[in-house]
């Protein structure tokens, strides 16, 4: 009886140990992939550091706050005692908790996100004007740039936008709370996030949204897994493409969506690189680096051990012969060992710990909680190797099939 006791808590403690082992690499993959992003590729080859690495943070701020005022019935003023020198005992006026949130995504976010998306400003107020790295002669406005925001945000967006005029003239950051249009306005604020976030449309449309990026995931995990049917070894490659920074209104037009679809074309018909048997590629758009290409290629590892080679033959198509010049890459193999989990190189389908890097690897480059998208309807890509037909062969079979079970353990129940 004292052992069938103890055995069971010893149990549950190793399913725990597993989940942590995993959150921390899933953790470890996004902070990676965090100060990833911040840098950016310039058109001359050189790489600089921006403040995109902030902007993320400030973007789940935001979601996190509508989430907030969605789901509870806070306040954004309540009286408390005074602590001031000429307030002290007395009932004044102050920010609650996410009062002080809203308010600072008011006066930081907002501003950002209208600097980097000119599109997104309400029509009738700052239509015009000058944001950085804005070109006079360059034919394509950033004002045209089309993105979309996952719902929170979205909503959350238009909200703010309608209240910053009123908090502004109430004192900005350092808010007047004697002001009562700025009050009103804040308390407006809540109430139409609060509103239109219990609606029955607004959770069907979150509910799409969530269950196609999960769908996403999944399918892309079950698409990598069935090669493992065909090929016992994969090479895998990852490259990211990018359009220089300064030419990113050029990226969203139709000439840019065409560089991204011949790029794709000659990847599927092997004409980059050969004896390709999948690829997958997620087009985004950032704050800083503009638009920009996720891609991840298995090619057979049989006859192919130089993944630096290839994956940099793919940086240089993108960059010579598919972006018109304005392209520039960055190869991930140069950073393979600051990866959690890798992936890159040869792949064989026993090798537990670089499944679960493939695994990581598919998680991020269809980033379930993404949360700006391009105006495109369509921005994730998968490539298929169709095999010729070549009849059913005579005779006893020459070899066994596959065992999938540790590629169905990972890959098809992501």
């Amino acid at each position: 009886m004292i052992e069938k006791q103890s055995s069971r808590p010893a149990k549950a403690a190793s399913v725990s140990l597993l989940e942590d082992m995993r959150r921390g690499v899933e953790a470890g993959e996004t902070r990676y992939q965090m100060y990833a992003r911040g840098m950016v590729h310039r058109a001359n080859g050189e790489s600089s550091i921006t403040e995109e690495i902030d902007e993320p943070e400030q973007l789940k701020r935001m979601e996190r706050a509508a989430r907030r005022i969605a789901d509870k019935n806070e306040n954004a003023v309540h009286m408390a005692t005074g602590k001031g020198l000429l307030t002290y005992g007395h009932l004044t006026p102050m920010l609650t908790p996410l009062g002080t949130a809203v308010l600072d995504v008011c006066m930081d976010t907002i501003p950002m996100i209208e600097m980097a998306y000119p599109g997104c400003r309400l029509k009738n107020r700052n239509q015009t004007g000058v944001v950085a790295e804005y070109r006079f002669d360059d034919p394509y406005r950033l004002d045209d740039l089309k993105v979309i925001f996952n719902p929170f945000l979205t909503v959350m967006l238009r909200a703010c936008q309608k209240a910053v005029p009123w908090l502004v003239r109430g004192g900005g950051k350092r808010l007047d709370l004697s002001d009562q249009w700025a009050v009103k306005a804040l308390n407006h604020l809540l109430r139409f996030v609060r509103r239109v976030c219990r609606t029955k449309r607004f959770k069907r449309i979150q509910n799409d949204y969530e269950h196609c990026a999960r769908e996403n995931l999944r399918s892309c995990c079950k698409f990598m897994a069935t090669k493992f049917s065909e090929y016992s070894r994969l090479l895998i490659l990852r490259v990211e493409l990018y359009i220089a920074p300064e030419y990113k209104a050029w990226a969203m037009t139709d000439a840019g969506d065409r560089c991204v679809r011949r790029f794709r074309r000659a990847l599927r018909e092997k004409r980059i690189v050969p004896d390709v048997v999948a690829w997958i590629c997620k087009r985004e758009f950032g704050f800083r680096r503009g638009m920009h290409c996720h891609v991840l290629v298995a090619m057979d590892g049989h006859k192919h051990k130089q993944a630096e080679v290839y994956a940099r033959l793919i940086g240089e198509a993108w960059q010579h012969r598919f972006s018109e010049g304005y392209g520039t890459y960055f190869n991930c193999w140069s950073r393979r060992s600051q990866y959690p989990l890798n992936c890159l190189g040869s792949l064989h389908l026993s090798d537990r710990m670089m499944l679960l890097g493939l695994r990581e690897a598919i998680r991020y480059i269809t980033k379930t909680d993404c949360q700006v998208l391009t105006g495109y309807p369509r921005n994730l890509w998968k490539g298929i190797d169709r095999p010729s037909w070549r009849g059913v062969k005579r005779g006893a079979p020459r070899k066994a099939k596959h065992d999938l079970t540790l590629v169905n353990e990972i890959l098809r129940d992501a």
